[in-house]
């Protein structure tokens, strides 16, 4: 050490210890430090287990990768080769190989780096870059995405090139305990810091000022009532729709780009590589896809350009949003046109408000039931294996059928009627199944909660002699949780799942909830009460005589829940 830093050769290994004496070397490392930076040799081995890594290379005298690097390591079963040549910290190839097969897995040269770093000390006048004087992780990066060979080679030895600089930089070593030891730095690379042309800045933002136009002019066709009601009612207006989602998705793609130009994140990733194809999807051709009167139609557009390289990636970007722009007032003028004759049928307008809000309101309910996600659990005494879904698989089925394949169905041929009358009518359905939704909301949840607190109604808990702390689970009345738990229960949810008349769903509903508060009353009851049952329920399986024999209460002749 020299005035708290790390000097000269360092040496560091670890040794398996038995019986209170080193039996072998488990890993490792040599470093050659001055004033505390990494320079010159460098060597990581590590031999235990299914662990088998070792590393030689070198660094610079500013603690840059440097030279040719080699590497063996054990990755998925497998053993690696890899060579890698730095230069001054900035990655110019990896090689890598399977031990044993002849070809590569990544025979990888980063031409471009080559390129750059060489017109960097050629004192080239031309470029817009410059190598930065910060340091960075031994990650080399220059915009590759995760997709990309170039990132992807490197990233399977990173980890074991880490962890070998982890041998002597990690702040729990015994050394760095010592007083007055000041922390050892190097292993870095190296990248390029980029400078793009200033009008690419200007047109940036005014790409974005543009998207603010644009945005608010869908919000306004997108949040229109009318629109949303009578998008069937024309092949146009069909494909006016379909153009306002498609113009949504656009301009979502376009804000995040414009977002990454307008944040520096590109001041060490190079653009041009970064985009090296372009933007997925921003072609020229486009294609707005539709279904009018139950076919599937498709109109092409001519966006004039397709954004397909990171060379001159604004200035393509800017004449596709003049097309963008173009394409989109035209929609705005016609379905503004059609929107006004609409209007003017004043006879159905108040109907129309009130059939939306009922919709509005019921999607504002399920909202949670989209996209639900599902697992697999065991329940605690392992008697019953269901599917728990982290969201409602009643309020889900519900959600899939009425508020989006028979509600899209119904408004679709509310939109075709001519007939004031008929069109009532089919909104007064709508309104209807709307209305059935809303009120069996609030029950959705406790039916979802059923099978846990039957589960749950039907355990009982006693002292565990064998495991301190831990209550032993037992079941109480098995024959009636079996049949009318794990068999009528499943049966029922399966029914209301699966039923397509609203009416009927709410009937089902109210059954439902009888049925709980009847069994939560017979798992409170004795063994003597309920042997009865138990015999009766061993000689069936049937869903009508389980029912009967549990004696679940009728409703009203109307139920109410």
């Amino acid at each position: 050490m020299s005035e708290g830093n790390a000097v000269g050769l360092w040496s560091l290994s670890k040794a398996s210890i038995r019986d209170g004496s080193n039996q072998e070397i488990v890993q490792s490392a040599e470093a050659v430090f001055e004033e505390g930076f990494l320079k010159g040799s460098f060597k990581f081995k590590e031999e235990v287990d299914t662990i088998n890594y070792r590393i030689e290379g070198q660094f610079s005298e500013g603690g840059f990768f440097d030279g040719t690097w080699f590497l063996t390591y054990d990755f998925e079963g497998q053993r690696y080769e890899e060579e890698r040549i730095y230069d001054e910290g900035i990655l110019i190839e990896v090689f890598n190989v399977i031990v044993g097969k002849p070809e590569p897995v990544y025979n990888i040269r980063y031409r471009d780096a080559e390129s750059k770093l060489k017109a960097v000390r050629a004192g080239a006048d031309t470029i817009n870059f410059k190598l930065s004087d910060e340091t960075f992780d031994p990650f080399f990066d220059d915009g590759y995405r995760r997709t990309m060979n170039e990132e992807k080679a490197q990233r399977m030895a990173l980890p074991i090139i880490e962890r070998s600089l982890d041998a002597f930089f990690n702040e729990n070593r015994p050394y760095f305990s010592l007083p007055g030891i000041n922390q050892f730095s190097g292993g870095f690379t190296r990248r390029f810091e980029y400078v793009y042309p200033p009008e690419d800045a200007k047109k940036t933002v005014e790409i974005g000022q543009r998207l603010v136009d644009l945005e608010i002019l869908y919000d306004s066709l997108k949040n229109d009532r009318v629109f949303r009601i009578n998008k069937e009612r024309t092949d146009s207006m069909a494909f006016a729709y379909a153009y306002m989602n498609w113009l949504s998705l656009r301009l979502d793609q376009i804000r995040r780009y414009i977002d990454l130009e307008t944040v520096d994140a590109f001041r060490f990733e190079d653009r041009y590589s970064y985009y090296n194809k372009g933007l997925p999807g921003f072609i020229r051709f486009d294609t707005i896809k539709y279904t009018f009167e139950d076919s599937r139609r498709a109109v092409s557009l001519d966006m004039g350009v397709s954004v397909n390289s990171g060379v001159d990636f604004v200035s393509q970007l800017d004449h596709y949003k003049d097309s963008l722009v173009s394409y989109s007032l035209k929609v705005n003028a016609f379905v503004s046109r059609e929107l006004d004759a609409i209007r003017m049928e004043t006879l159905t307008a108040d109907l129309q408000d009130q059939m939306i809000q009922y919709v509005d309101s019921a999607d504002l309910l399920y909202l949670p039931f989209k996209n639900q996600e599902i697992r697999r659990e065991r329940s605690g005494l392992g008697l019953i294996s269901r599917d728990r879904s982290i969201r409602s698989e009643i309020g889900q089925s519900l959600h899939d059928y009425f508020l989006t394949e028979r509600r899209r169905r119904l408004i679709n041929e509310y939109s075709r009627l001519e007939s004031d009358y008929q069109k009532q009518q089919k909104a007064n359905e709508l309104i209807q199944m709307m209305q059935v939704l809303i009120e069996v909301h609030p029950f959705v949840a406790r039916i979802d909660a059923m099978p846990n607190n039957l589960d749950e109604a039907f355990t009982r808990y006693s002292y565990n002699p064998f495991l301190e702390g831990q209550d032993m689970e037992s079941r109480i009345k098995r024959r009636i949780y079996q049949r009318g738990v794990e068999q009528l229960l499943s049966h029922l949810l399966e029914e209301l799942r699966s039923e397509r008349d609203i009416t009927k769903v709410k009937d089902k509903i109210a059954f439902l909830i009888r049925y709980e508060i009847r069994m939560l009353e017979i798992a409170e009851m004795s063994d003597e009460e309920t042997e009865d049952l138990e015999r009766k329920l061993r000689r069936t399986d049937k869903v009508s005589e389980i029912i009967n024999y549990l004696e679940i209460p009728k409703g009203k002749e109307k139920d109410e829940l």
